[in-house]
């Protein structure tokens, strides 16, 4: 999302964010593609059940491009599958050839269930048919460029649940950095960062971190519903601070719906 492994729930998180994102959603990116945004979160239903997708081609070339949609499905332990599918989301036009210079939208519509139990996560695949070297068109080695959308898609209405089970402190090659275990009991995704974290040990305040800050940096962690995440937080200076019981306080930011 952002763990996944972590490093990999980082990619595909972050992806995400920088998409990273996380997991590492890009495969053989090509800098001549502009494309924004790369992450969308739309509706089941009412008027924010669709999303707009805007590609730009600033090279020299003609760039044929087709889409595909797949579907993430996570595991408990932070792997995750993918399922080609063609129900849920409507991608239109499936395929386009972009010009020079030149710009297409991309419409995503969701045609799925209204009511979801849980929300859910797609990949939107864009790849460039495979095409010859040209610098070397006659050795038969051809190249195929593909990078992935993220796409979230929740109820109204729903909620995530982030439950903090287990706290430490531990030491690494950079320092003392905070260790939680953190579930996601409720019916919509969420990202660490969209919590406002507060470390406390003993009766005294350690860490204040608004919404946000861990996206900043980079080290912000994915949780879909019914999932569980490794969340390592660095902080600042020792001493006897740390000899009282560690305790990490989770609270809603605007964007966090939990």
């Amino acid at each position: 999302m952002c763990g996944l492994a972590q490093v990999k729930s980082k990619a595909m998180t972050s992806l995400i964010l920088v998409f990273s994102l996380s997991i590492g959603s890009f495969s053989g990116l090509t800098p001549a593609l502009e494309v924004s945004p790369l992450v969308h979160e739309i509706s089941s239903s009412g008027r924010g059940a669709s999303g707009r997708l805007l590609i730009r081609n600033s090279s020299d070339s003609e760039v044929p491009l087709e889409m595909e949609v797949q579907r993430i499905d996570f595991s408990k332990d932070g792997k995750y599958t993918l399922t080609t599918v063609e129900e849920d989301i409507l991608v239109f036009p499936p395929a386009v050839l972009l010009r020079p210079g030149a710009s297409q939208v991309v419409r995503l519509q969701w045609v799925g269930e209204p009511e979801l139990a849980i929300s859910r996560s797609y990949f939107i695949k864009l790849s460039q048919p495979a095409v010859s070297l040209p610098q070397q068109p006659q050795n038969g080695v051809r190249l195929m460029l593909t990078f992935n959308i993220l796409v979230h898609v929740a109820s109204p209405g729903s909620q995530a649940s982030l439950q903090v089970e287990s706290v430490e402190q531990i030491k690494n090659k950079t320092g003392t950095v905070i260790q939680a275990s953190i579930r996601n009991e409720g019916q919509r995704y969420s990202y660490i960062s969209d919590a406002k974290l507060i470390i406390t040990v003993g009766d005294k305040f350690l860490l204040v971190m608004q919404p946000g800050v861990l996206r900043e940096r980079g080290e912000d962690v994915f949780l879909p519903p019914d999932s569980r995440r490794t969340v390592l937080i660095p902080v600042q200076g020792e001493g006897n601070i740390w000899n009282g019981p560690i305790k990490l306080t989770l609270s809603a930011g605007d964007a966090a719906g939990f």
